[in-house]
Formats: C-alpha cells, sequence, structure tokens
C-alpha cells in the first residue's frame, strides 16, 4: 500500500533516530519513522525475564549531572526528567577487578579529585604520572566540538588525539603494567582493545562518567524511549512499529520510497537510516554505490559479540546496587583477540543490575552478566528458524554459562550458589534484535581506522540517504544521540545546534 509521502523517512527508532526527528520536525520537515520491532527505542530498550525487568544495552550513562553534555542534550530536545535517572555511588559507580595483580582492585568515583586520590594512594610512586595521564583525558575531552557542544576549537590538537592510540598515550605516562592495565580498564565498556582505540573518543567515554559519576534507569531506558516518543508526536511526526524496511526504490541516483515487509511503501524526499551500513548497502542494492565505498563497508570488522547472562539472585549475595562491576584478565589484549574455544574462560566480563532501588527487604535482586562471544560458536545455527530449541545449542550456552560463573566466582562473587535462577542469550538474539550482521552490540568495530576523520560519514554515496547510529560516532547512547544531531547536520546545518545545546552548560 502507498502511503502518503513525507519530507523524511528515518529508519529505525534508536535514539540516533528519535534525536534526528525532533531535530527536523523542530524545522518544520514531515517526518516519519519505521521501526521493525513492536516498541521503539533501539538499545534503551528493556525486557522481561523471571519476574524481572532487564535492560537490553542502556545498562548505565554519564554526563548526567546538572550542566552536563548529555544532560545538556537531552534539556535541549525537551525529554529530560530527572525521574528517569538513578544517580549511582558518587564512592565507587564503577569497580574493576583484576587478577593476578597486587592491586586487585581499583574503582571509580565522581569527580577527577576522587579519582585521583584513589588512584595515587593505590600506586603511590605512580603519582605525578597518574596526575598527568588525567589532565590530558580532561583537556581532550573539553576540546571536542559535539561533546562539549563547541563552536570554535583546536582542530589540529582534536584530530591528534584521534590519530593516537590509548595504548601510546599510557605507555608515555607510564611503566608501571599494572598501572597501564588499569588505565585500559573502561575497554571493557567500548569494545575496542587498548592498541586499537582512538585515544580522543576513549577520553570521552572516560570524562563523561568521571565529571558526573554513572546514572542507572529508574525501572529502565523504556521510560527514556517514551519521553523521545511524545516529543515526536507533540511535534506531529509518526512513529510506525513492526515495519521492517526491506527494499529501496531507486531511480536516477535517488530514493523515490523504501517498501516494508508487510507490502507498504512510503516515499519521501529524504531518508535516514539508522541501522548497520551492511544492511543498509543490503537494502539498497550494492549496485547503487561505487565499488571503493562497496569494499570499505564489507570490510569494515564487527566488535566482538556478547553474551548475556540475566539472572535472579539471594537479594544480599552479590555486591552493591548502586555499582558495576569489572572483571579482567591481566593483560588485557591490546588488539582485538582471535576467535577462542568454547571452553575458554573470559577475559573480562561485566557485572550489573537492573533495578537500581531494590527494596533492602526484598528477597531477590536481579542482575545481568555480560561477557565476550565469538560469532563463530553460534554460526552452524544462524538459519535454522528453532535454533534456540536445538539440543546441541542449548548445550553450548550452558557450557559458556559455567565458564561465566567460574570467573566470577574467582573475583569472589560466589556468584553460582546464590543465583536462583537464570536465563541466557547469545550473538543470534543479538542478531535478531539488532539486526546487525554478526549480532555484534557494538556494531562496528571502532578502531582509529574508523573513528575521527577516517570515520563512516552521515552522508552516503546516494544523493538522498544517510546513515546515523553507533557505526558512525561510538557506542553508547550519548554518543548515538550525538550522531543523531550530527547526521541531520548535513540537512539542516549543525552550528545552530551545536550553540544553543551549548547555552545550557554555561
Amino acid at each position: 500500500m502507498l502511503k502518503q509521502k513525507s519530507d523524511i523517512v528515518i529508519i529505525g527508532s534508536g535514539i540516533s533516530g528519535l534525536t534526528a526527528a525532533i531535530l527536523l520536525l523542530r524545522k518544520g520537515y514531515s517526518v516519519k519513522i519505521l521501526e521493525a520491532h513492536y516498541k521503539p527505542g533501539g538499545y534503551m530498550h528493556a525486557f522481561e525475564k523471571m519476574g524481572h525487568l532487564y535492560d537490553s544495552g542502556a545498562h548505565y550513562v554519564g554526563a548526567l549531572a546538572e550542566k552536563e553534555p548529555f544532560w545538556a542534550l537531552l534539556n535541549y530536545l525537551d525529554v529530560y526528567s530527572p525521574d528517569i535517572f538513578c544517580p549511582l555511588d558518587p564512592e565507587a559507580f564503577d569497580t574493576f577487578q583484576f587478577h593476578n595483580q597486587k592491586v586487585s582492585e581499583v574503582s571509580y568515583g565522581k569527580g577527577y579529585e576522587r579519582v585521583l586520590d584513589h588512584f595515587c594512594e593505590l600506586f603511590p610512586k605512580e603519582k605525578s604520572n597518574i596526575i598527568r595521564f588525567f589532565d590530558e583525558v580532561k583537556k581532550v575531552a573539553r576540546n571536542f566540538p559535539t561533546y562539549e557542544f563547541l563552536v570554535d576549537y583546536n582542530q589540529q590538537f582534536l584530530l591528534n588525539s584521534l590519530e593516537t592510540s590509548l595504548q601510546q598515550v599510557v605507555e608515555r605516562h607510564t611503566q608501571d603494567k599494572e598501572l597501564q592495565n588499569v588505565l585500559y580498564a573502561y575497554c571493557g565498556l567500548h569494545g575496542v582493545m587498548p592498541g586499537e582505540v582512538s585515544f580522543g573518543l576513549h577520553c570521552i567515554i572516560v570524562d563523561s562518567l568521571i565529571r558526573s559519576g554513572g546514572y542507572g534507569f529508574r525501572g529502565s531506558g523504556d521510560a527514556l524511549a517514551q519521553k523521545f516518543v511524545e516529543k515526536i508526536e507533540s511535534l506531529g511526526g509518526e512513529i510506525i512499529l513492526k515495519e521492517k524496511v526491506t527494499h529501496f526504490e531507486i531511480e536516477s541516483g535517488k530514493i523515490q520510497s523504501v517498501a516494508t515487509r508487510r507490502g507498504n511503501v512510503y516515499p519521501a524526499d529524504q531518508f535516514i537510516f539508522c541501522g548497520h551500513p551492511k544492511d543498509m548497502l543490503e537494502i539498497a542494492g550494492p549496485e547503487h554505490f561505487r565499488k571503493p565505498y562497496r569494499q570499505r563497508i564489507a570490510n569494515t570488522p564487527e566488535s566482538i559479540g556478547i553474551m548475556g547472562l540475566y539472572g535472579v539472585a539471594k537479594r544480599h549475595s552479590i555486591g552493591n546496587i548502586k555499582r558495576n562491576y569489572y572483571q579482567l584478565e591481566n593483560p588485557l589484549p591490546k588488539e582485538m583477540i582471535p576467535d577462542q574455544p568454547v571452553s575458554s574462560t573470559p577475559f573480562i566480563s561485566f557485572m550489573t543490575f537492573p533495578d537500581r532501588e531494590t527494596p533492602v527487604d526484598a528477597d531477590e535482586l536481579a542482575f545481568s552478566v555480560h561477557a565476550p562471544q565469538f560469532y563463530p560458536w553460534v554460526d552452524e545455527w544462524k538459519d535454522k528458524k528453532n535454533y534456540s530449541r536445538d539440543e546441541a545449542y542449548q548445550a553450548l550456552k550452558e557450557t559458556m554459562s559455567e565458564n561465566i560463573f567460574r570467573f566470577l566466582d574467582s573475583f569472589g562473587f560466589s556468584m553460582k550458589q546464590n543465583t536462583l535462577r537464570y536465563e541466557t542469550s547469545t550473538t543470534l538474539t543479538n542478531k535478531r534484535f539488532n539486526l546487525s550482521p554478526q549480532g555484534s552490540a557494538y556494531g562496528i568495530y571502532h578502531s582509529i581506522s574508523y573513528t575521527g576523520a577516517r570515520a563512516l560519514s552521515g552522508r552516503t554515496k546516494i544523493e538522498n540517504l544517510f546513515i546515523s547510529g553507533q557505526n558512525t560516532l561510538f557506542p553508547g547512547i550519548m554518543a548515538a544521540s550525538i550522531a543523531g544531531l550530527r547526521t541531520t547536520g548535513f540537512i539542516i546545518g549543525i552550528k545552530e545546534h551545536i550553540g544553543k545545546i551549548r547555552t545550557y552548560m554555561d
């Protein structure tokens, strides 16, 4: 069925698409958002298992204190509400635990002063190096135009930070192997190894958390998604669910319309694709793109997949619900490691709590754990419709679950004995959810080769087709929202928005 023509159709209702919709609607464009799933929000989704809500991707965020970057952006979009967010423990919202180190536990609390005092106490001989390193982190982060919302900035300084790896900077500041491993620890949050991640983008992640502390969601990220939906609908935008786009109608180098699995056709003047660029290429048809662009997309590596373990434990058995816990081997790999055998234990895991305000007198507590999972482990089931019922697949999941429990228990958690029940997901689950080719939680592998000046542009080789989302910038809902801002810049300009957002911070 042919639908009424819009000025702009946005494909995907993650936070980048929702951000773009608000900005475009304010400029008077008519906007439709097509979403393949039954509810909007992308990685802000929550799902229910075993009587509890679990986050799919947005476990916690930073830069949310008053006048900080994400707070300013959400206020500019008119979707901020303090009731949505729950501040985490200011003394230690992130705790990192290490194997084979004398300094076996390090925490990040709110504010640089608190972090510096803690680190210098743990590594007293490295005090001057620690201070210099975090001064550099702060200086680099404060120079990012779409993080600090700056019209004027030092472009060469920015480019230098984007062309330098975290490993290079850390090794320039310290030769202490344990401190190096500690300074690499946040690679577990964005999924890029220290020898391959841009120092500049790593600085944004670290700075966003230190400067205002971490924030979880009250209930789930669905509440933030709903605020976006309400704003979009109040501006006259339309979000259409269960509409998976399967085809682009292209004539004379321009998209005329998109068709969905349900047989509906949506014409528009311009289109924004917020999914994985490899999916975009497949849907549009590779023949409509120049060979170098096709090759670049095809050769872009994927980030490591994730296995999720969602559990319910005895209420007071496994830690502080206002904190996140990371477990890491020493040394952390400097580069993305090759495929490992299924029997191997994780080299890193992340444990968090979806309900940050579970009552003290509650009998049980929901938790989730995520650990790397390589796609080849589940590749043989990718084309099986009922793969989840396959006995071998279930056996694989059980093996990996046991590996994760043993890994956690080796850090003193006693997880297995205190877990009442649990369920798991694999990269195949993620592939079905986010439609990326290998179910990677972070989309493309955001190494130096795919960030900064080398990042995928929001403008494609088709005149009226643009892309947005984490694949064009960096993982995380703040980064994805900023990606929506950047992509709309090709249509309506960006400097005006940058200047206005900055006023919220001044």
